[in-house]
């Protein structure tokens, strides 16, 4: 499975800014089917210098973007003894993690906390800002784009420090280190008795973490492994949403982030950050075709498991509410990430139970039942 430690933190600035251009073009860049990871889009016509510049800034991050999963994935793989070598260095002298944890110790020392803390702190209003430009509530600032990109350097930087030491962006070490920090550099710190008891949580929500990963076996879809993570985090988060000031909830959740995947930093929503596909549809029997023609594409369960698969698709349209099949808003329209939570949920949980059914109930050789166990993408149904 793919790490998800730099998709965490790169979607936040990519997402938002594919998302403004696509308003300010007046079209969807993320509509359909997704772009590949890194991939850079062909600009239509500028219709302004200002927007040929962002559009620029735009292709030169992508590319930087795409440097940057070369370096993750050929860490994952192992990389040459002379890249290991390089890639773990000395724990910085200050800066460090306040919450150490004995599995993980190594790993969150090599990071500098307080800068990704300042950052992100820095980071959460200009992602409100972003809710407002994407709504059409004020205009999109020359500086916005890299405000954004500034903020998300000493982010990435601690991540890719984390991922050498193969600590995952979403393990419960680094959700409970990244919220002291980001109060703490805000100015908004946490009490000593409060930091004390989120110790407490770290080391409860550790043990569940580590427990949970134990009890997967080959047989387990990635699919759930994504929303038991999800599920995990914002467990996390709610519990220690109840230590904190109404003056540290702004700083970690300011107006109109809270609850949006691609945007709500403390959340289990970032584990879906470039999850997300759009199935765009007419009414529900469209919607049925869709689902079974990509899924028949996609993970090529075979002419023998079409039948079962028809019948499962069936189940799963019926199984939506119609609540859930409305139209969007504006900013879910523009970009795939800025989805509610919550919508996401409901689509993972529900193409889960189909992926196991049909699991459990079609003809499937090895290689459709890998596929159909590695697949991460979420479809989400968008009425055209």
């Amino acid at each position: 499975m793919r790490s998800h430690a730099l998709v965490a933190v790169l979607a936040f600035g990519l997402g938002v800014a594919v998302a403004l251009l696509a308003k300010g073009q007046g079209g969807d860049a993320r509509a359909g089917r997704a772009e590949p990871p890194g991939a850079a889009p062909a600009p239509p016509h500028a219709r302004t210098a200002e927007e040929a510049r962002l559009k620029e800034t735009l292709l030169e991050r992508e590319r930087e973007i795409a440097d940057l999963r070369h370096r993750v994935e050929t860490l994952e793989a192992g990389g040459a003894p002379a890249e290991r070598e390089a890639a773990v260095p000395a724990p910085p002298k200050a800066g460090g993690p306040r919450f150490l944890y004995d599995s993980v110790e190594k790993g969150l020392r090599a990071g500098n906390w307080s800068e990704a803390g300042a950052a992100t702190a820095r980071l959460m209003p200009l992602l409100s800002e972003a809710v407002e430009i994407t709504h059409g509530r004020r205009p999109m600032r020359a500086e916005f784009w890299g405000d954004i990109t500034t903020n998300l350097g000493p982010i990435v930087t601690l991540a890719l420090k984390l991922e050498e030491e193969g600590v995952d962006w979403s393990h419960p070490s680094v959700l409970a280190n990244l919220v002291h920090a980001t109060l703490r550099e805000a100015g908004h710190p946490l009490q000593e008795a409060h930091a004390d008891a989120r110790d407490r949580i770290g080391l409860r929500f550790i043990a569940e973490d580590g427990r949970r990963r134990a009890a997967y076996g080959d047989a387990t879809p990635a699919l759930r492994r994504l929303l038991e993570s999800h599920a995990m985090q914002d467990r996390f988060f709610a519990e220690a949403d109840a230590l904190l000031t109404d003056g540290q909830r702004g700083v970690l959740w300011p107006p109109g982030v809270k609850g949006v995947v691609g945007l709500d930093v403390f959340s289990g929503s970032t584990v879906w950050d470039e999850k997300l596909v759009r199935l765009t549809h007419g009414d529900r029997a469209d919607l049925r075709a869709r689902m079974h023609a990509e899924v028949m594409r996609e993970l090529e369960p075979g002419a023998g498991a079409e039948a079962v698969l028809q019948q499962l698709v069936g189940e799963w349209e019926a199984s939506l509410p119609d609540a859930f099949l409305a139209e969007p808003d504006a900013a879910q329209k523009a970009d795939v990430d800025m989805e509610p939570t919550e919508r996401v949920r409901l689509a993972a949980t529900k193409q889960l139970a189909l992926f196991e059914a049909l699991l459990a109930r079609a003809p499937l050789d090895d290689e459709a039942r890998r596929r159909i166990l590695e697949e991460e993408r979420v479809l989400i149904p968008q009425r055209r």
